[in-house]
């Protein structure tokens, strides 16, 4: 409950800005340094992003058919390391589908099978393991948004 009180008062969840892409994109790279194309902030991408004091501190990276009758697919989430077990990532989470989640449209993202703490905060905020990946390295998940 104490980091639901940190939250209100000291984190706030917005939109990256264009011109914040070079230092959002050092972000990531700092929490994903082995980073793939999937990291890669693409043209039509959106990116929300978890600032206090200055600070940028974790970020939800997706793309689909934003303001269309379309889906939306979660390409990553991540929290720099003092934050994690805080909340950030299941707020970063619930921005999106507050913000751009339509009813009836769901939600999806991919997660690797060892990535135990990842594959906990997505059951945790409604994802469902809909398939796995031919090799059995990767789940796939989906949820629906609320609003």
């Amino acid at each position: 409950m104490g980091h639901i009180q940190y939250w209100e008062d000291k984190i706030k969840i917005r939109p990256m800005r264009k011109d914040e892409l070079i230092e959002v994109t050092k972000l990531i790279h700092s929490i994903f340094p082995e980073s793939n194309a999937e990291t890669r902030i693409e043209k039509d991408d959106k990116v929300l992003i978890a600032v206090t004091d200055g600070r940028f501190v974790g970020f939800i990276h997706f793309s689909g058919h934003i303001g269309t009758s379309g889906s939306i697919s979660i390409k990553a989430v991540g929290v720099i390391t003092e934050f994690r077990s805080t909340g950030v990532g299941s707020a970063l989470i619930k921005a999106l589908s507050a913000k751009y989640g339509k009813p009836g449209k769901p939600i999806y993202l991919k997660v690797s099978q060892g990535n135990e703490s990842a594959l906990a905060l997505y059951e945790k905020e409604g994802f469902m393991i809909k398939k796995h990946s031919k090799s059995g390295e990767f789940f796939f998940l989906a949820k629906m948004p609320e609003n």
